[in-house]
């Protein structure tokens, strides 16, 4: 079984701008960047860290605000009924702008006409992890464990591309792998460490402080090669 790759693609975006008649310079005040998942998720860490620098670079605050639901179509449905002045920013992701169009019967915004690229902020993959107090140290371990006792291997998903990794794993490996939809990666952690369920699917920005104690472990990555830097196989 192989998958090529799954890559969490992560974008600032600004509601399209209309016609611009201000004279004062911008930014005048602060700017507010809407992300559309639950605080610690991966998106949240990754946003923080850039509204820091951003706050620096361009000597105005920059407020982070969480709105999470419906995966990620709230956050971002409130930034493309902003008013279209530059000041509300959202980083959008695969999810909110491409995949949750196919997972939803309606989504409340159209990606391509209410929104304008500021940039890519950047690519990351999805990584496999386990409880470090679990038995498995493999992608196939964890699979085969699955096949004999469906229930014991129960995967937290706080985010629809985790989501689309489950469903992947399941139709290649036809094993009957049961996937636990979370709000947000800090319940989802939450439930990890605390054994009610051994697995779950997330990035490394959600993950890396768990992996640095020792309390989590890899054991796979959506990527092309595998990740010595994870010790885990793709």
């Amino acid at each position: 079984m192989r998958i090529r790759s799954i890559n969490l693609g992560v974008v600032l975006l600004g509601a399209t701008l209309g016609a611009v008649h201000a004279q004062q310079p911008y930014p005048s005040k602060p700017i507010r960047i809407v992300v559309a998942y639950a605080a610690g998720q991966g998106t949240d860490i990754a946003t923080r860290y850039l509204a820091d620098q951003m706050g620096k670079d361009l000597g105005q605050p920059i407020v982070v605000e969480n709105k999470p639901g419906a995966g990620g179509n709230l956050g971002t449905e409130m930034t493309a009924l902003a008013a279209p002045d530059g000041y509300t920013l959202t980083m959008g992701t695969n999810a909110t702008h491409a995949l949750n169009a196919f997972l939803y019967a309606k989504v409340p915004f159209e990606a391509e006409r209410d929104f304008e690229p500021i940039g890519l902020v950047g690519t990351f993959p999805m990584i496999v992890a386990v409880n470090a107090n679990a038995p498995y140290t493999s992608l196939p371990q964890l699979l085969e464990k699955a096949r004999v006792d469906p229930r014991s291997a129960d995967i937290a998903m706080p985010s629809t591309t985790a989501r689309l990794v489950v469903e992947l794993l399941k139709e290649r490996s036809q094993f009957p792998l049961f996937g636990v939809p979370y709000k947000g990666s800090g319940n989802a952690m939450t439930d990890l460490l605390g054994g009610q369920l051994p697995v779950v699917v997330d990035t490394p920005t959600a993950l890396k402080s768990h992996l640095a104690s020792g309390k989590v472990r890899a054991i796979a990555v959506t990527s092309e090669k595998g990740s010595p830097r994870f010790q885990c196989n793709k």
